[in-house]
């Protein structure tokens, strides 16, 4: 079926024909990730809120302050907040307070929070930075958003609608709603980090806040921080991990004998995962990857100096897995959201963004350049699986293969340290290869490898990938064979 693909490559000189189109045309392309895709903030802003000591983390996975459902990436707003109080992110305070003293009006009346404990924290912290502007009994009260309804409809002033970080903004939508019946308030949306996923999304949302009886610039929005990254809060990829674990612990209890010590460790993991997304751990920011296994010890995967993303040196001893996680993510969020064709041109754009008649893959090559295990966990983890669907093209899946192939020889050392993490991702279904190679990856696990836990993730591949699908496949021709028998004995009789 190959030759129904126009297949492409994508590099930072462009882009080059690899197979010929015939009949109808799709365009694969492989893409590269380079240090040039990265939003100029990123590194800046990692720098500026990583983690010291892998400790007090703000930016984190698997969480959501007071909500259903969990975000892929989250922002520890009150650890901004505790931190701003000890000393640190400097810079961000310095913004912070500028802004506070310039845009928050002196005839500010009531000052209106999101409903999340960082949006709540954030607008007393304003309340207090402007205390000494307003005689007592004019200082402007805090409440939250539910407390709109108690307001008095000939409020006048301003009123100043406070959150700490924003993905998609509804909640402001809702509030900004509920004004409106408030014709002599205006209205100022001060937020702490914007955090959509790409500037449209964001212009698009400034602009509905600020309508209003005046047009397009009656209300007024201040952010601190603007970045674009992941919003996903369904499905995520260790809320994901969690249904997964809870069915590969089945599937190894049911064997005539059970492995213990893989067990043990997956449900283990499984516990730590379930109690993160409680507000007493409130995420993760260690522990996101599977580990290396080294002569039946867990070594956690870290960074290595010369991180090509970081521009800054001294991060080793103090990142957390969360921080590279968020750096990769970002990269991956920046391609996605780059347009699939140049400006004023049919030429193919580097993007991860998909169409009816595009596919953008991962260039499995991305696993060779990066190779540290932390680097190449992050990349599966962030990734979508039609970005990894290299079942699409023999070479494709092949070189796919030969990176397996050089994880499983070299698993007990630093080059292949991520091994559980690609098996994961086959196991999933988050990777897709040719079966045939899938089938050898299998066999060289089992014949290369000792270690119980690997042995077993070779088992649930098998049975998840290849046997169960099998299994389906075949009870659906079964029961298709079935009906065709009862139509031949019991012919269709037509009534008058």
């Amino acid at each position: 079926m190959h030759n129904n693909f126009c297949f492409f490559q994508a590099t930072t000189l462009g882009v080059n024909l690899k197979l010929a189109k015939g009949g109808q045309i799709y365009w694969y392309m492989q893409i590269m990730i380079g240090v040039k895709d990265p939003e100029t903030y990123l590194s800046a802003f990692v720098k500026q809120f990583m983690s010291e000591g892998r400790k007090d983390s703000v930016l984190k996975v698997n969480y959501k302050d007071g909500e259903k459902g969990k975000y892929e990436i989250y922002i520890d707003f009150n650890q901004i907040l505790k931190g701003l109080g000890e000393g640190k992110y400097q810079k961000f305070a310095n913004k912070l307070n500028d802004f506070i003293s310039q845009y928050i009006p002196s005839t500010t009346r009531k000052i209106i929070t999101l409903n999340d404990n960082g949006s709540i924290a954030l607008g007393e912290l304003i309340r207090n930075k402007i205390a000494s502007s307003y005689r007592d009994d004019m200082l402007p009260e805090v409440i939250s958003q539910d407390g709109i309804g108690d307001l008095k409809e000939d409020l006048e002033g301003s009123i100043v609608v406070v959150g700490s970080c924003i993905s998609n903004g509804k909640n402001l939508l809702y509030i900004s709603r509920a004004l409106r019946k408030f014709q002599k308030l205006r209205i100022l949306y001060f937020v702490g980090i914007t955090r959509t996923k790409n500037n449209k999304y964001l212009n698009q949302l400034k602009s509905n806040l600020k309508q209003g009886s005046y047009g397009g610039d009656t209300n007024s929005f201040h952010e601190i921080q603007k970045i674009f990254c992941e919003n996903a809060s369904i499905e995520t990829s260790w809320l994901k991990e969690i249904n997964f674990l809870s069915k590969f612990i089945n599937f190894l209890n049911d064997k005539a004998s059970p492995p213990k010590l893989a067990l043990a460790y997956l449900i283990e993991r499984k516990e730590m995962l379930q109690k993160s997304v409680g507000d007493d751990v409130k995420g993760l920011s260690l522990q996101l990857f599977y580990p290396r296994l080294v002569g039946g010890k867990i070594e956690e995967l870290e960074i290595r100096k010369n991180f090509a993303f970081f521009d800054f040196d001294d991060y080793t001893k103090h990142v957390t897995q969360s921080d590279i996680y968020f750096t990769i993510s970002n990269i991956l969020n920046s391609l996605r959201n780059n347009d699939i064709t140049a400006p004023n041109s049919d030429k193919p754009e580097k993007s991860l963004a998909q169409s009816p008649f595009v596919r953008n893959l991962l260039d499995p090559g991305n696993f060779d350049r990066f190779n540290d295990g932390i680097i190449q966990a992050s990349i599966l983890r962030a990734a979508r699986p039609e970005e990894l669907a290299y079942h699409v093209d023999q070479d494709l899946s092949l070189e796919m293969y030969g990176t397996f192939e050089t994880l499983i020889k070299y698993h007990v050392q630093e080059q292949g340290e991520g091994l559980i993490e690609f098996l994961y991702a086959l196991a999933t279904g988050k990777i897709s290869l040719v079966l045939s190679h899938l089938t050898s990856i299998i066999k060289l696990v089992r014949d290369v490898c000792k270690e119980e836990l690997l042995l077993c993730f070779a088992d649930i591949i098998e049975y998840k990938i290849i046997l169960e699908p099998k299994e389906k496949q075949d009870a659906w021709e079964n029961k298709l064979r079935e009906n065709k028998k009862k139509e031949e004995i019991e012919p269709h009789v037509e009534v008058n």
